[in-house]
């Protein structure tokens, strides 16, 4: 099944772990990565050749998400883990 095929109820949920990421919810982070990672993994590999710089690729994409998702939170001034996020003022 291709991505374009994914079933309505999985696309919705996609959608829902990926808000409930974004607002700071490390478990529905977690469960985003255990549903896509091995997919990610497997066309990083495709496009690689070798599954370590695959699993590497697969990684550093996860890393620069979470790190624009809390940008965005950031920049936003919602709570994160109880405490508002600034931006840094050495930003």
């Amino acid at each position: 099944m291709t991505d374009d095929a994914a079933p309505k109820d999985d696309r919705a949920l996609d959608a829902r772990l990926v808000l409930s990421a974004r607002l700071g919810d490390r478990a529905a982070l977690e469960r985003l990565v255990r549903r896509w990672q091995p997919r990610l993994t497997a066309h990083a590999r495709r496009l690689l050749g070798e599954a370590e710089p695959a699993r590497d690729a697969v990684q550093s994409a996860w890393v620069e998400i979470v790190r624009q998702s809390i940008g965005s939170i950031a920049r936003s001034g919602m709570s994160l883990n109880g405490s508002t996020a600034r931006r840094s003022s050495a930003a």
